[in-house]
């Protein structure tokens, strides 16, 4: 689930004009300013392997906020922010 919510929030920040795309890999202000209350709450990021395994009860329950947060970072990371040999 966090990789079909990461991408959704991702995506969800491209901006259309004209029928094409003029601009992707928006900064989402509210899941950045989720991110860094979790963060800074001392709960800390939920682990990577333990969020990529979860089902989608699994996700949709708890920090849910957090979660969705992480899946965004995550993919913006990915898409924009990695090095080469990561992507």
């Amino acid at each position: 689930k966090w990789l079909d919510e990461g991408l959704a929030e991702f995506f969800g920040g491209v901006t259309l004009e004209g029928g094409r795309v003029a601009r992707s890999g928006l900064v989402h202000e509210d899941r950045l300013r989720d991110v860094r209350r979790f963060v800074s709450s001392g709960a800390g990021p939920v682990p990577f392997p333990r969020l990529m395994l979860e089902s989608g009860s699994e996700f949709y329950s708890g920090p849910v906020a957090a979660k969705y947060a992480q899946a965004w970072s995550l993919i913006h990371w990915f898409e924009l922010g990695a090095p080469a040999e990561v992507k």
